[in-house]
């Protein structure tokens, strides 16, 4: 299973201008809960945290985006996406879609959530 932030909308530009502060700000919400390792906090078992941290402040959603680590677009758009990604790491069986990051109103996550029901998800139904 992996986690992905998605949004869908009937295009692309109305998409990545809905969702773009909205996954920024989830980014700095998670780098901000772990600057304790910025800080010089260590463990052996997680030797590879203070880098990983590093990472994860760099990445925004214009970054996120063309990596397949945030699904925003328009429904085709997406269906290749996820496409993408399933082929790239070999498959994945559930995708768990972050689709209302906090402040995004709730009819704008309404009508995305119709969008990936009705266009989206029948796409891979019979897979």
């Amino acid at each position: 299973m992996m986690t992905v932030a998605m949004y869908c909308a009937g295009n692309s530009k109305e998409a990545t201008d809905t969702y773009r502060e909205p996954v920024n700000r989830h980014q700095r919400y998670l780098a901000n809960a772990a600057s304790d390792w910025a800080a010089g906090t260590t463990s052996k078992d997680y030797p590879n945290h203070p880098k990983m941290l590093e990472a994860l402040r760099k990445m925004d959603h214009d970054a996120m985006r063309p990596l397949n680590m945030v699904w925003t677009g328009s429904p085709t758009e997406i269906i290749n996406m996820i496409t993408t990604l399933h082929n790239d790491v070999g498959g994945f069986d559930v995708a768990s879609l972050m689709s209302n990051a906090w402040t995004l109103p709730a009819d704008k996550a309404a009508a995305s959530m119709r969008l990936i029901s009705e266009q989206i998800m029948p796409h891979f139904k019979a897979r």
